[in-house]
């Protein structure tokens, strides 16, 4: 993903789209219906505590990749605060 450095398991998560990253606040956002943060094992709810954020255009891009698989965002959760 242009700059982020992932694990085996988060990184193959990320091309599946079982999770996203939206890019104006950098929060982690999961399927409804697929695993969640707990079941991937994600212990952040957002990237933004990386003092480097992956390329914005990447970032965008995969977004609007994701978000549209189901038409829009409705078809993500947030993690629980």
């Amino acid at each position: 993903m242009n700059g982020l450095v992932m694990c085996t398991l988060h990184h193959r998560a990320y091309d599946n789209d079982l999770f996203a990253i939206q890019p104006g606040d950098m929060s982690l956002y999961y399927r409804n219906g697929g695993p969640d943060q707990g079941v991937l094992r994600i212990q952040v709810r957002s990237i933004q505590h990386l003092r480097k954020y992956p390329h914005a255009a990447a970032l965008e891009w995969r977004w609007q990749h994701w978000s549209g698989k189901d038409g829009d965002s409705s078809a993500a959760t947030e993690p629980p605060d």
